[in-house]
């Protein structure tokens, strides 16, 4: 065949046209990104050239969106079911594919304890499979640590590296909307040259950034964050599995005539390293925007690798239409914002504001004002983060234009 056939334990087959090919996995060398609103599970180089990448819906139910070549505008989105057995005493063999889930519960642990869980089990499987494996640093009971914090707290010992009380008794009443920024492959590519230029991690670049697009859309020199921050110490708490995370107040200057992307995002860096943050206030959430940044861990384990987000039921969006009320949904904060990766070469910014105190007008700034700050970062880093912004009917007919590019090339 003219591709690589290493590990290939399935094969795609259309038995009308009679093209097949091995069903790659995302660790494989040859895979292929599947197209944007399509997180696919497996990529498919066909023998007649095409190309075709699949994704399970549902434990009965596959979809394929196939292309006649990589560079090809041509494409179809199909949808599979496994058919039932004709008859009961001779049934159809099932193919099975495996996979290893590590779920948490939010009120015992937090999204860091995925690391140490999935790096001890699959050192475990390693081992049982007669594999070499290093030896497993002893771990003491985090619940001490837990409580120590706990009574700092009480005793009002203020520390921002001791404290832990995050609290959601004072809440935000208002109704809002959402709007979703997304950066593809190229985008993704070129902001990790930028991380590795600057050595700050690509997760806070982009907070950097969204701080200059939000310092920009109020035009305001002082951006106030509330982090969800990890708040775990040395390589004993890092492979700690307990609710370690907590909420931190952070503070960003961003002068009206001096500040620059470049300075503003060494900034945002600097103090996430330094841990340059204050004790979280339960009494002033309802007035907090809060941040939270989801990456994601690819390494490879065992022969295992991490899945990117929405690989499960609803998350195909090829074709969807999305529908809304009439009535606004229920804001959560003032504004609150999710850096998330998706996969590899996939990051989302999840933007959430209330109508009250910013209004779409505010969110079209902040979107305008992002990926410049994005460009800029790249290509003039030390542009001035207050620059002027087009006026509102120029960045609606931009928004108008680019929802209609985006329709037509579905």
């Amino acid at each position: 065949p003219p591709f690589p056939m290493e590990d290939v334990n399935l094969v795609y087959i259309d038995r009308a046209s009679g093209e097949w090919g091995p069903l790659l996995s995302p660790k494989s060398k040859n895979w292929q990104l599947p197209p944007y609103g399509f997180p696919a599970l497996f990529f498919v180089p066909i023998n007649s050239g095409a190309v075709a990448w699949i994704r399970l819906e549902r434990a009965d139910e596959v979809r394929v969106y196939y292309k006649t070549s990589l560079s090809a505008k041509s494409k179809y989105h199909l949808v599979a079911y496994r058919r039932a057995p004709r008859r009961p005493e001779m049934p159809e063999r099932k193919t099975v594919v495996s996979f290893l889930g590590i779920a948490m519960y939010h009120s015992y642990a937090d999204g860091s304890c995925y690391m140490p869980l999935a790096a001890d089990l699959l050192a475990f499987y390693d081992a049982a499979r007669g594999r070499a494996t290093p030896r497993m640093p002893a771990i003491g009971n985090p619940m001490a640590e837990l409580e120590r914090r706990l009574m700092d707290t009480f005793y009002q010992r203020s520390s921002p590296l001791r404290s832990s009380l995050r609290g959601s008794l004072f809440r935000f009443v208002g109704r809002g909307y959402g709007h979703t920024i997304g950066l593809d492959a190229t985008a993704t590519h070129a902001v990790a040259k930028a991380s590795h230029w600057f050595r700050v991690p690509i997760d806070v670049i982009l907070l950097g950034c969204m701080s200059c697009a939000i310092a920009r859309a109020d035009g305001s020199d002082l951006v106030e964050l509330t982090l969800y921050a990890p708040m775990r110490d040395g390589a004993a708490e890092a492979m700690a599995v307990a609710l370690f995370a907590d909420w931190r107040d952070l503070s960003v200057n961003v002068d009206l005539d001096l500040a620059t992307i470049l300075g503003t995002v060494l900034q945002v860096g600097h103090k996430v390293q330094q841990r340059h943050w204050s004790v979280f206030n339960p009494l002033r959430k309802p007035e907090r925007m809060v941040v939270n940044i989801q990456p994601l861990d690819f390494e490879h384990r065992a022969g295992f690798v991490h899945l990117g987000e929405n690989m499960w039921h609803g998350g195909d969006t090829i074709g969807y239409q999305e529908k809304r009320s009439d009535e606004l949904p229920w804001a959560r904060q003032p504004a609150n914002f999710v850096i998330e990766q998706q996969d590899e070469h996939t990051w989302w910014i999840l933007a959430a504001a209330a109508n009250e105190t910013r209004p779409p007008a505010w969110m079209r700034r902040f979107n305008a004002a992002f990926e410049e700050a994005v460009r800029l970062l790249l290509f003039a880093p030390l542009t001035r983060v207050h620059e002027p912004l087009p006026e509102d009917d120029e960045l609606l007919s931009r928004c108008w234009e680019q929802a209609s590019a985006a329709k037509n090339s579905k």
